[in-house]
């Protein structure tokens, strides 16, 4: 028992890293000074897009793999967590189609809205 409750103290304290780091980065986003935000190489294709891909999102892209493992270790599952929406918003910005459809603006905005209501 005190194994798993250490392993949750620790799935906090990545869940809390990855938003103090993921908030302020979308907000910059959503003033529109960011258009490479959710650009990351594991979720895009096209090798032009790779090499503009946004720094600090893959870093914070690598914390949510850690999320991921801990969360699988402990059966927590991943569906709406703010590590599991990044990556879909990574994803679907990395779609040709629906990267011109929705700007990375609107999407930080989208997204902040559903991490604070």
């Amino acid at each position: 028992m005190v194994a798993r409750s250490k392993l949750y103290a620790q799935l906090d304290s990545l869940e809390e890293e990855l938003d103090e780091r993921l908030i302020p980065h979308l907000e910059e986003a959503a003033k529109g000074k960011n258009e490479f935000i959710f650009c990351a190489k594991s979720f895009v294709s096209y090798v032009s897009l790779k090499k503009k891909a946004d720094k600090v999102t893959a870093e914070l892209i690598e914390l949510c793999s850690e999320i991921f493992y801990m969360r699988d270790k402990l059966g927590e599952p991943l569906e709406n967590t703010n590590a599991g929406r990044l990556c879909e918003y990574c994803e679907e910005w990395g779609k040709l189609v629906d990267r011109h459809r929705n700007s990375a603006q609107d999407m930080a905005i989208k997204f902040l809205k559903e991490i604070r209501p």
